[in-house]
């Protein structure tokens, strides 16, 4: 929760500890590129790990989640002689907002907002309920969350607390579990 950076992140499996991906964030307003395995500081957009990178927007209320693709805007502006390259365009993955919360009186509201092909599936956090008991607001994580923490969410459809498709939630200092079902995918969740 150290505020310098660069910030590093690391999806791991639960039983082994294994390195499934790997994300780096030079400072707020640059966007966190999302690698396969370990992170290394040196690896860049061309490397073969490179999966996509989350860009937020000036408020950090809003966050897009792109695949791989080439920043063609970007290149294009840099280097003139790169529009005639094969590259793949990058392409929106899904968009996260956050609304704000001034006052700070409630948790605040989490969106996501899925682009594939011509679908756009749509998921929102469950709304936490008021523990008198904690006198605090409270989800339930099934004994899989150890610690209150304002990043504790769980996305769902319609606010159907039934079907509960991500669970994020804070297990120790620095240490989140994620739990996740389709149709959201490990980069999604991530």
């Amino acid at each position: 929760e150290d505020a310098g950076y660069p910030h590093l992140y690391e999806l791991r499996l639960d039983h082994s500890d294994e390195i499934l991906m790997s994300a780096q964030r030079e400072d707020e307003q640059c966007p966190c590129r999302i690698f396969a395995r370990k992170s290394d500081l040196e690896r860049s957009e061309h490397s073969e790990d490179y999966l996509g990178c989350v860009t937020p927007n000036f408020w950090g209320t809003l966050f897009t989640l792109y695949d791989a693709g080439a920043d063609m805007e970007a290149l294009s502006k840099d280097a003139e002689w790169l529009r005639g390259l094969p590259l793949r365009p990058r392409e929106v993955v899904m968009k996260i907002g956050y609304e704000t919360n001034v006052f700070g009186d409630s948790p605040r509201k989490v969106s996501v907002d899925f682009v594939r092909h011509k679908e756009r599936p749509s998921m929102g956090n469950l709304k936490p309920r008021w523990d008198k008991k904690l006198n605090s607001y409270a989800l339930p994580f099934f004994g899989r969350v150890k610690k209150a923490s304002a990043k504790n969410f769980q996305l769902v459809v319609n606010g159907d607390q039934n079907t509960i498709f991500l669970m994020f939630g804070k297990i120790s200092k620095d240490v989140f579990c994620l739990d996740f079902r389709g149709p959201i995918a490990p980069l999604e969740a991530f």
